[in-house]
């Protein structure tokens, strides 16, 4: 046989190899973690204002603030990138109103929502005079907010994506980097990779999954946008925020393995996964009207986001079925929330969104194709 179809035949079967690999890890269930002993980690409860001694770890970084993680425990630390404005406090906030808001509902169980515990603004000395010196020496005191640590994607796993998806010459490189071991995936279900060359960089700090990615590893893709689907109609009907920002992502299961929506049980297709869906980051979202300006809120954070969400007017049959699935668990769940005893405007708000999103959709494409 020629060497280079040898050659050929032998990458194909490796890749094959490691997505099936990638299939199993993804959704694998906790009952089997004690094969992925080098993944496990302590948690710990938070309780009260973090009085330790340990430095704090940078985690990651977004517009609104640097995360921080607090070693030994199961807590992490945003800390305001720029005095002199609200985003932290709104953060919190929101946080608040949208745990609230979830707890109601066992239907969106399998999305999680980190607890959130405490906000301390750059002048409470009760928690900066004894922790200041925790961060490294070009932080100073700004707000910062206290939440749960979502657990990173198990260690094999991580190890699984870097050889699925990393260059082969950064490969070995890329296992032992510090900074991805902080893996979380976000689920862009609304949009497929331009190209399936590996990129020069490479970083599992917010791993962006694709969903060329997800039908190539043989994920449950419906399953993870019906989830989405759901958790936006409660953010939109019963928190009454316009969902600007949010991220789902994939991380591990929470420290007590049961996460802060304890109501009801979870759906089959995710019950004891070791990976676990998880919604963030709320410092962006707003407070909407139940009425035609505040639906216009909410279809315009709908186009601001990440491609999370499936798109309409796809041209290819399998996305569009996403888009379907996704709409019609949406509808399902805005009923739901809205409840059968609601006044018909109201009732007609869940329609009036997807409506709006539908034609944004068309116009966009129409844009796109001048």
């Amino acid at each position: 046989m020629d060497p280079i179809i040898q050659h050929e035949q032998k990458y194909r079967a490796l890749d094959t190899t490691n997505k099936t690999n990638l299939h199993r890890l993804f959704t694998m269930r906790s009952t089997e973690v004690a094969l992925l002993a080098s993944s496990k980690t302590a948690h710990h409860q938070a309780t009260a204002p973090i009085m330790g001694s340990q430095k704090y770890r940078q985690i990651g970084a977004g517009t609104c603030g640097t995360v921080f993680s607090d070693p030994g425990t199961s807590r992490v630390l945003k800390l305001s990138l720029n005095s002199g404005n609200d985003w932290l406090w709104n953060d919190y906030q929101m946080h608040q109103r949208v745990l609230r808001s979830f707890t109601k509902y066992p239907q969106v169980r399998d999305v999680h929502i980190p607890r959130c515990y405490w906000f301390a603004d750059k002048c409470d000395s009760q928690f900066w005079l004894p922790n200041l010196h925790r961060f490294p020496e070009e932080y100073q005191a700004e707000d910062v907010l206290c939440t749960e640590h979502i657990p990173p994607l198990p260690q094999g796993l991580r190890e699984a994506l870097i050889e699925e998806y990393c260059t082969p010459a950064l490969i070995e490189d890329a296992k032992t980097a510090p900074g991805n071991r902080d893996c979380l995936a976000r689920l862009y279900v609304g949009k497929r990779r331009r190209s399936e060359r590996p990129t020069r960089f490479f970083s599992l700090q917010n791993f962006n999954l694709h969903l060329d990615q997800m039908e190539a590893l043989q994920l449950d893709v419906a399953g993870y946008a019906r989830s989405m689907a759901r958790a936006l109609a409660v953010l939109h009907w019963d928190a009454r925020v316009d969902a600007k920002d949010v991220e789902f992502v994939l991380g591990g299961r929470p420290a007590d393995g049961s996460g802060q929506t304890v109501v009801g049980t979870l759906p089959r297709h995710f019950e004891d996964r070791v990976t676990q869906v998880w919604l963030l980051d709320f410092n962006q979202c707003e407070r909407i009207s139940m009425d035609a300006a505040g639906v216009a809120l909410a279809v315009k954070a709908f186009f601001l986001n990440d491609p999370y969400y499936p798109r309409p007017c796809a041209a290819a049959p399998a996305d569009q079925r996403l888009w379907d699935g996704f709409r019609d668990a949406y509808l399902e769940m805005s009923v739901e929330v809205i409840g059968p005893d609601a006044d018909d405007g109201l009732r007609a708000l869940q329609v009036e969104f997807v409506d709006g999103v539908v034609m944004g959709e068309r116009r966009r494409l129409a844009a796109k194709s001048v």
